[in-house]
C-alpha cells in the first residue's frame, strides 16, 4: 500500500517512450535487445483498432489470479508483442489489464520512495544516496520499495535500510531505531505515482476471457 502511478494512455501523455517507436529485436536471452530503425512499431493502428496500451511503474503486486491469467498460453502473441516496444518493461502490466475483457479487480496504491531531479530527465529518477536516509526512515514503515539505487552511490543507505530490518525483525521498535533521524515530511508527486480511479475498467479488445 502506497502510491501508484497513474496508467496512462499514449494519446493523453507527453511520456518519451510514447515517441520512440522503432522496433525492438530480440531473442529471448540470447542478446541484448536492440532498437531497429527499419521496423515501425504499430502503435496507432492497434489503438484505432481497440487496443489500449498504457504506462505505469514497473513496480508492483499482482494478485494470484492476474498472475495465473498473464502466465497462459493464450497470451503469447501479446508478450511478443510487447516485448518489441522499448519500454516493454513499464507497459506489460497497465496495458495487459486495460485489455482484459471485464476485469474488475481493483489496485492498490503501491508504496515506493522515488524522487526526480529538478531539470534532470524525465525518465530516469534521482540515484537515491545517503542523503535521503533520514526521508525513507521516516516513512519506511509505509514503502515497499524504493529507486532507484546501485552500489557505489547508494552504498550507506542500502546499509542502513538493512540494518534497521535486521533490527526489525530481531524485535526491535521501529520507533526507536527512527528517534535519530531529522523528521522529514515526504512528498509524492500525485501526478506521477498516484492512480484517480482505483478500478481498471473492463475492455472490448479481443483478448481472452480469464478463466
Amino acid at each position: 500500500n502506497g502510491d501508484h502511478e497513474d496508467a496512462i494512455q499514449p494519446e493523453f501523455s507527453s511520456w518519451y517512450w510514447w515517441t520512440v517507436l522503432s522496433g525492438v529485436a530480440s531473442c529471448g536471452s540470447a542478446f541484448e535487445p536492440v532498437e531497429d530503425d527499419a521496423v515501425y512499431y504499430p502503435m496507432a493502428q492497434l489503438e484505432e483498432h481497440g487496443f489500449i496500451f498504457a504506462h505505469a511503474t514497473e513496480w508492483v503486486i499482482l494478485t494470484r489470479e492476474l498472475v495465473t491469467y498473464s502466465t497462459s498460453p493464450g497470451l503469447a502473441h501479446f508478450k511478443r508483442l510487447i516485448g518489441m516496444h522499448a519500454a516493454a518493461d513499464e507497459i506489460f502490466w497497465p496495458t495487459l489489464v486495460l485489455n482484459i475483457p471485464n476485469f474488475t479487480q481493483k489496485i492498490s496504491r503501491q508504496g515506493w520512495f522515488v524522487t526526480w531531479s529538478p531539470g534532470a530527465s524525465d525518465h530516469s529518477p534521482e540515484t537515491l544516496t545517503d542523503r535521503r536516509t533520514p526521508e525513507i526512515m521516516e516513512k519506511r514503515d509505509e514503502l515497499l520499495f524504493m529507486r532507484k539505487v546501485n552500489e557505489v552511490d547508494s552504498a550507506s543507505l542500502l546499509a542502513e535500510v538493512d540494518r534497521a530490518s535486521y533490527a526489525e525483525a530481531k524485535g526491535a521498535s521501529l520507533a526507536a531505531l527512527q528517534k535519530s533521524f531529522t523528521s522529514l515530511e515526504l512528498r509524492y508527486d500525485k501526478h506521477r505515482m498516484r492512480c484517480s480511479d482505483p478500478v481498471l475498467k473492463p475492455s472490448s479488445a479481443p483478448f481472452p476471457a480469464p478463466a
